[in-house]
């Protein structure tokens, strides 16, 4: 098992070991997870893509009158992934 002391300032250095097997840098992010036991699993934390809405404006540029490819539920599924991206999940 690896270990890593904390520091006064509640932080610590990871092992290269643990870096290099999670594949994280300087910068990253590192998630924390609660099991059932009490035990933390740790990962590198995926940074959600922020959406400048052109798919949905595209759409809604279409919406008087949709080409006959693009169908009701293409759009919802474009409207809820760019909704779900911009509240960052």
């Amino acid at each position: 098992m690896e270990t890593a002391k904390l520091s006064s300032k509640s932080q610590i250095t990871m092992p290269r070991k643990v870096r290099e097997q999670l594949r994280i840098g300087q910068g990253d992010r590192i998630g924390f997870e609660e099991t059932a036991d009490g035990r933390f699993v740790i990962g590198k934390a995926v940074t959600p893509h922020k959406s400048d809405g052109a798919a949905r404006r595209r759409l809604e540029g279409r919406a008087a009158r949709p080409p006959a490819e693009i169908s009701e539920t293409v759009t919802s599924v474009v409207m809820e992934d760019d909704r779900r991206i911009r509240e960052g999940r």
